[in-house]
């Protein structure tokens, strides 16, 4: 009987601390007003239900009813059961509101409701102390629901990023869905059956890595597949370039030759060979997917210089700095990039081709590129840009910011960099 009083207090904390950890999620995350809606109806939900099966528990116990009757606190647990079911009003009418189409008026009633779980909770936990119902020797079990708190949030994040037709998968999390029945593992507790209730969350848990590692299986495949398709369309716009070149009266071969595109087209080929036969993983083929990216970009500059008419310009030239701020392992990067030239000065995308290059030994290689738009961005004479980058989990060693553009009238490369360490 000791087991099932010391489970109900064990319940109390978990839910406490769920409730409170509620409002910070909720107030870090910088969503839609639908999306905060649906996310605090969430929170709201889990605290509801396991705020229910608390005080089921309570009563279900004969000797902690009893123990709350005999401190003279009957009335007072009573009176905390009605705020618990007055807050299952607040959360129905939160999803009144959020089927209306009402999201504001949702999130304030959704608020309303975790307030009043909240109160209703620390009450009861109030009850429970001085009715002189102790937390004894409970970590196990409240290791348990919480574990499985956490197990099924797990459950959710993967189900949001499945693929269509992953059948295979949907079935896993489903059967780790059955065995991490919360009101079945909260009976096995009651029972006092902790062992049962571990046992269920870890073959719960072993599904969940399953599928887990089928998702990952399934992403990196289809990784490999973007890549080739990739290299198979830098192929294709070289072979367009050749025929522009061929066209205009030059000879393609001497141009090919005069820029080392040769070891271009060997090194992409080896590249797919390697993605097809699965020699190479997608991780290891990022790095030379960008490296072979630049090489194209910079040819295909270069090669439109050599097919146009001379124009007389001024002077291109950039300069770039760079802010570094450390939190933990996360270093966040201020860029300025600077036309310090007379002539106009276009770049291959919206982070105006900023890489970042890590030193090894006497060479530079790459070591991150910013998501970008892919939309050429230009900054005229006197101009500058600022690029925000989150660099996480880099390791110690020399940096170096790379930015990569051209003169918009000759399309002569312009190239600046800025070195830093880490940390």
């Amino acid at each position: 009987m000791n087991r099932k009083i010391n489970l109900i207090f064990a319940t109390a904390l978990v839910i406490l601390v769920f409730v409170a950890s509620g409002f910070q999620v909720y107030a870090l995350e910088e969503k839609s007003y639908k999306e905060k809606a649906e996310l605090t109806v969430k929170i709201a939900e889990n605290a509801c239900l396991r705020l229910g099966n608390l005080i089921n528990m309570t009563k279900a116990n004969a000797t902690a009813m009893q123990a709350i009757q005999d401190a003279g606190l009957m009335e007072d647990f009573e009176g905390n059961v009605s705020l618990y079911e007055s807050g299952k009003g607040l959360l129905f009418e939160a999803m009144v509101k959020i089927s209306n189409g009402d999201y504001s008026g949702a999130i304030n009633a959704m608020i309303r409701a975790m307030e009043t779980f909240r109160n209703a909770i620390r009450g009861i936990m109030r009850i429970l102390a001085q009715a002189g119902i102790e937390k004894g020797g409970l970590p196990k079990a409240q290791g348990i629901l919480v574990a499985v708190n956490r197990a099924l949030e797990r459950i959710d994040r993967i189900e949001k990023i499945l693929p269509e037709g992953a059948e295979d998968i949907k079935e896993l999390l489903n059967q780790a869905k059955s065995l991490l029945n919360v009101d079945e593992i909260t009976q096995l507790l009651q029972q006092g059956n902790a062992t049962g209730a571990a046992h269920r969350l870890a073959e719960a848990n072993k599904l969940i890595n399953e599928a887990f590692k089928a998702l990952r299986t399934k992403a990196e495949e289809k990784m490999a597949e973007r890549m080739n398709r990739f290299c198979e369309k830098l192929e294709k716009r070289l072979g367009e370039i050749l025929e522009n070149i061929t066209e205009k009266g030059f000879n393609a071969t001497d141009i090919l030759k005069n820029h080392n595109m040769s070891e271009f087209r060997e090194s992409l080929n080896q590249l797919k060979e390697g993605l097809l036969k699965g020699k190479i993983t997608w991780k290891g083929a990022l790095p030379q997917l960008e490296r072979l990216q630049r090489v194209f970009e910079d040819f295909n500059r270069k090669a439109a210089v050599e097919l146009q008419p001379k124009v007389e310009e001024g002077n291109p030239a950039i300069e770039v700095t760079v802010e570094k701020n450390t939190r933990g392992a996360t270093v966040l990067l201020i860029v300025t990039v600077k036309n310090v030239g007379d002539a106009i000065v276009q770049f291959p995308n919206s982070a105006y081709g900023i890489i970042i290059e890590k030193k090894e030994g006497e060479q530079w290689v790459f070591a991150y590129a910013p998501i970008s738009a892919q939309v050429i961005i230009e900054l005229k004479p006197g101009q500058n840009g600022h690029v925000t980058i989150t660099l996480n989990q880099l390791e110690n060693g020399h940096y170096r910011v790379y930015v990569n553009g051209w003169s918009k009238i000759s399309m002569a490369p312009v190239k600046a960099t800025v070195e830093f360490s880490i940390p």
